[in-house]
């Protein structure tokens, strides 16, 4: 029988707040900021190709995403990907977004450590977490221990991704600025507005890895689980 501890429920508060709270400090400053027109207007897919050109990257296709999807940087594809309001806007929310993913690809041009770990483990890290609850849950219900076992290894997969992730983020957010401020895309006063963008980017990875890591304790505490801790 499915098992939490009462503790478990009182633990997971901070970290759920966390979580709650970085979303929205994310919708909240992309929202304020993509008001905010920068002075150089250019479009996020202008700043993405001009950061690309200048460091010497002209494998990497710069496109427009589909709906509302996220922006992101593919890196077996080479394809920097940028959702439709980051991609036309000529914000200070565009210009922070699209250097930070162009910054991954030059993360990925000069081997950068953590992101080729990241790399590594992802294709793991995936299946892990599209089976560790079912593998969990299922190895409950029939009492088998093997899949409960099973399930934490392919839940600790998932949160060690979540965990290298953290500093391939902030390196790319650190290189985002350094490059804006470098090719004189910004002003001081808008690299106030792009550090507010990025900044609030990263917490919502800090939440993720804290969260992830939270509930791998508490698996391996038995504060959830599949029968009550021993008293």
């Amino acid at each position: 029988m499915f098992y939490i501890d009462p503790l478990y429920l009182i633990l997971v508060g901070p970290p759920f707040l966390l979580t709650f709270w970085a979303q929205l400090r994310v919708h909240t400053t992309f929202s304020m900021f993509s008001r905010m027109p920068s002075t150089v207007e250019l479009t996020g897919a202008e700043v993405a190709r001009l950061i690309l050109r200048k460091n010497s990257i002209h494998d990497v296709e710069v496109e427009e995403g589909t709906g509302r999807v996220w922006s992101v940087y593919h890196l077996r594809r080479k394809l920097l990907c940028l959702s439709p309001n980051i991609y036309h806007d000529r914000s200070l929310t565009s210009m922070g977004v699209a250097a930070h993913e162009a910054a991954h690809a030059i993360q990925h041009a000069h081997g950068y450590g953590a992101l080729r770990i990241r790399q590594g483990i992802a294709p793991a890290a995936i299946l892990g977490s599209n089976l560790a609850i079912l593998l969990f849950l299922v190895g409950v219900i029939l009492g088998a221990l093997n899949l409960v076992k099973a399930g934490g290894i392919a839940f600790f997969l998932m949160v060690s991704f979540q965990v290298i992730t953290l500093p391939v983020e902030l390196n790319a957010s650190k290189r985002a600025r350094l490059l804006l401020t470098r090719y004189g895309l910004v002003s001081s006063p808008e690299l106030e507005g792009v550090d507010q963008v990025l900044s609030a980017a990263a917490w919502t990875y800090v939440a993720a890895a804290l969260m992830g890591i939270f509930q791998l304790f508490s698996l391996r505490s038995g504060l959830i689980g599949a029968k009550p801790r021993n008293r």
